[in-house]
């Protein structure tokens, strides 16, 4: 007799079931962590691997002071003329004829600025005109550089009308002398010479006039003030050097 019972059928394949939500959110907090990760441990865009790092900015190194002139108790160092006088811990220059003064402090190696205080109060009656300068000096007294107050053909109270210049051993203009005009009063102003910039530039409040070496000089043996029929008065002396 023929079977004719169906056969029972095969058993399905084991079913894996659906992911409850707990294993949903087990694998999205993995995801997530590995996401997080990576990202902290990628490099920064346009970085060779490393982390991109502020560049500090650089402090600028102030002047350091090397000389500064004390008349608080007298001439002190300096060997005074006649014609040049210490009051109130000033240099008083009469004006009556020229006077030379050697700074108490040899020229340090360049680059270095003298800075004065001075006041320039009148150009002496016998004269037509006056001049200050200050120069770097060789052992003979020849001038190597120099910067230079004129005042030039004025009777009146300060230096109305005169001119700044800055100058170098056989300089001519332009290159090797800066000449401009100026105009000042009788009370004091601040002068610079500064030397080895590469050249020589002579300053009054800012502005300034410059000369190149015109040859290479001869470093200077000594640093003077030279003056000639201005009344003045000096109130300080410095020199600094980077």
């Amino acid at each position: 007799m023929a079977d004719n019972s169906r056969p029972t059928p095969a058993s399905p394949p084991a079913s894996r079931g659906d992911l409850s939500p707990v294993s949903i959110a087990v694998a999205l907090v993995l995801v997530l962590a590995g996401g997080v990760w990576v990202l902290t441990r990628s490099p920064s865009s346009g970085s060779a691997g490393h982390a991109l790092r502020p560049t500090p900015t650089p402090t600028p190194v102030p002047a350091r002071t090397v000389y500064s002139a004390d008349w608080s108790h007298g001439a002190g160092e300096w060997n005074l003329p006649s014609s040049v006088q210490v009051k109130s811990g000033q240099l008083i220059f009469s004006g009556n004829g020229n006077a030379s003064l050697t700074l108490p402090y040899p020229p340090p190696a360049t680059p270095f600025t003298i800075t004065l205080g001075m006041e320039i109060d009148a150009i002496n009656p016998v004269s037509t005109g006056g001049t200050i300068s200050i120069a770097g000096q060789d052992a003979s007294g020849n001038s190597l550089y120099y910067g230079q107050i004129d005042c030039v053909g004025r009777q009146l109270p300060g230096c109305s009308g005169g001119e700044i210049a800055a100058g170098t051993e056989g300089g001519t203009y332009p290159t090797g002398l800066g000449v401009s005009d100026f105009d000042t009063g009788p009370y004091v102003n601040s002068y610079q010479l500064m030397v080895g910039t590469p050249g020589v530039t002579f300053c009054y409040q800012g502005s300034c006039e410059g000369a190149g070496y015109v040859h290479a000089p001869t470093p200077a043996v000594k640093l003077v003030l030279l003056d000639a029929y201005l009344e003045l008065k000096v109130t300080s002396v410095s020199v600094s050097i980077p």
